[in-house]
């Protein structure tokens, strides 16, 4: 075989083309560990089952102002936006809806279904009546100087409304309504917008719906968005009992575990927990809220 069939020892010369080479098995393995990257959660977009949810509709301009987006009259047309096209993204990344906020937007026209909180009062009140009226589960028998009334156990948008905005009811008899407290919290609003402006999953970003040009992400929230809260509203019901020495004797505690067993439930997201002392009655009703983004202004 002729010298110039082989490269040279020594010199940087690559094998081209055909040449003899003796024949083994086995072979060799190697592993490399790259520098480790860390993914980042991001909000799915998921159905849910939001049959017991309260649901509401809510300003969308809200939350489009909220990362810096100004639309006209119409809320389609941008006027002013803090969108930067070189990273494709809005400079605020997650969105804050404060109780005053909420309080602020809502009216009763914008309830769409009240869902399980329906019966939150008069559930309260079947409890109340059969707490106290096994007599013979406390230690002395008794009378109730008045019977507990909730809105004639009627909640529905009105009394919604009522609720949220707080007031003393009657401070003589210690009746009163806190003001709505808390926020809901929108993160990773970026990804979101992203999400739902390719994949579409309200059927409200069609193609060239919008003026006779497709969406992008800097067009923010549209109406028909929806938002779900699995632990968005949680009610809390006080009801001081001034007892006289008035306590629960064996029967009576056994007959209350059996009442709260029959109450007490958790249902998806809906949640009632009832507890009781000798002086106070507490039930803390949980419920999914879902928001529904509508041109309202």
């Amino acid at each position: 075989m002729s010298s110039n069939q082989n490269p040279i020892i020594g010199y940087d010369a690559s094998y081209v083309g055909l040449y003899y080479a003796l024949s083994a098995i086995g072979g060799y393995q190697i592993e490399e560990g790259l520098k480790t990257i860390t993914m980042l959660p991001v909000n799915q977009i998921n159905q849910y089952d939001v049959t017991d949810s309260l649901q509401v509709m809510f300003d969308v301009r809200i939350f489009n102002e909220s990362i810096g987006l100004y639309k006209d009259s119409n809320n389609q047309n941008i006027i002013s936006t803090s969108f930067d096209p070189n990273t494709y993204k809005f400079p605020l990344d997650m969105i804050e809806l404060t109780s005053s906020q909420f309080v602020l937007g809502m009216k009763s026209s914008q309830v769409i279904s009240i869902g399980k909180l329906s019966y939150v009062y008069s559930d309260f009140i079947s409890y109340i009546n059969e707490y106290f009226g096994h007599i013979n589960g406390f230690s002395t028998l008794f009378t109730l100087s008045s019977q507990v009334d909730i809105n004639a156990g009627l909640f529905d948008a009105n009394e919604l409304i009522n609720v949220i905005n707080g007031k003393t009811l009657n401070p003589q008899t210690g009746e009163y309504i806190n003001d709505l407290s808390g926020s809901i919290i929108l993160n990773y609003t970026n990804e979101l917008l992203n999400y739902v402006t390719y994949s579409n999953p309200f059927n409200n970003r069609n193609p060239f719906d919008n003026n006779g040009s497709s969406f992008s992400i800097q067009d923010g929230f549209i109406e028909g968005d929806i938002i779900f809260i699995p632990n968005g509203i949680t009610m809390t019901m006080n009801l001081d009992v001034i007892s006289n020495q008035i306590t629960l004797n064996p029967l009576g505690y056994l007959q209350l575990a059996q009442l709260n067993a029959s109450t007490n439930s958790v249902n998806g997201y809906f949640s009632v927990n009832t507890t009781t002392t000798n002086t106070n009655i507490k039930r803390v009703v949980k419920a999914p809220l879902l928001i529904k983004l509508m041109n309202l202004s």
